[in-house]
């Protein structure tokens, strides 16, 4: 009965050690706050388009036409780059 006690106290011990190990995952994998600040969103899209302008498949064209001024937006310009990006892409 005291291996068995012992067990059970190593496997409550392992179960906890996973359950952090999960919830710091999910942490993890949990977008982050975002940061709002005014920003041109013209040029984010120019940018994006030049990032990935490099990566595209031969024989998909890639193109943007800029709006003839800015186009003010309040965004976070780490997450909206992200999002574009990943549009763009797939």
């Amino acid at each position: 009965t005291d291996v068995v006690a012992r067990g059970i106290g190593v496997i409550r011990e392992e179960v906890e050690a996973i359950d952090g190990r999960a919830r710091g995952l999910l942490e993890l994998a949990r977008p982050p706050l975002p940061s709002l600040a005014p920003l041109d969103l013209a040029r984010v899209v120019a940018d994006v388009v030049t990032l990935v302008e490099g990566d595209r498949p031969p024989g998909v064209a890639l193109a943007f036409e800029p709006p003839a001024g800015p186009a003010a937006v309040e965004s976070d310009r780490l997450l909206l780059r992200s999002a574009l990006t990943n549009i763009i892409q797939n």
